[in-house]
């Protein structure tokens, strides 16, 4: 697991090369979380991207000797020795993720694109209820972990009298993600008072 500051050092040096090549792509996951300001730990950074995107490696790791290959695995490597493996996910390549285009996105501090926690918080619910009913140790952890980051994005949306946003998830995803909040509401009191102020 990489220290928050190195992931988001990773994510902003991988957001500065693809702005340079023109690659439209905004930071997920929990790299995205760290970006908002949450201390929680994660072990890489995930960037969604427009179609086609992949086909930059090799110009990424022309432009930064943090950048390198191993198979096919894209890995950064911090000043400090931290191995932080990258994964480019083009949009339209994976069912349910939405396109770019639709999708609200966030220009932090460090001036990275950063997926809006108001949709984010679908992208990471999603995950969540697929996984919180398993038993596997591994899945224990991941559900916990994304039920933090859920936690995190509720607490920043409603301070900042924000609403859960739908935007760029077809009519039929929707509903499914209504049914993953309401059972998420069954496992926190906090999470269920939260949803009454940005979603309900």
């Amino acid at each position: 697991m990489a220290p928050p500051q190195e992931i988001v050092n990773a994510a902003t040096e991988l957001s500065k090369i693809l702005t340079k090549l023109g690659v439209a792509h905004a930071i997920i996951g929990g790299a995205a979380v760290n970006m908002l300001g949450s201390a929680r730990v994660t072990k890489d950074v995930d960037v969604l991207a427009e179609a086609e995107a992949l086909r930059h490696r090799e110009q990424l790791l022309g432009n930064s000797n943090r950048f390198s290959m191993s198979n096919v695995q894209l890995l950064y490597t911090s000043e400090s020795g931290v191995v932080i493996p990258i994964g480019i996910l083009e949009q339209g390549s994976f069912v349910g993720m939405p396109e770019l285009a639709n999708i609200p996105i966030l220009k932090i501090e460090t001036k990275v694109p950063v997926v809006h926690p108001a949709m984010l918080v679908c992208m990471k619910l999603s995950r969540w209820n697929w996984i919180s009913d398993s038993t596997r140790p591994q899945s224990v952890l991941k559900a916990d972990s994304d039920f933090k980051d859920i936690l995190f994005m509720l607490e920043l949306l409603a301070q900042g009298g924000e609403r859960i946003d739908f935007r760029g998830i077809d009519e039929d995803r929707i509903d499914r993600h209504m049914e993953y909040f309401q059972k998420l509401r069954s496992k926190s009191k906090r999470v269920d008072e939260l949803l009454k102020i940005v979603l309900d």
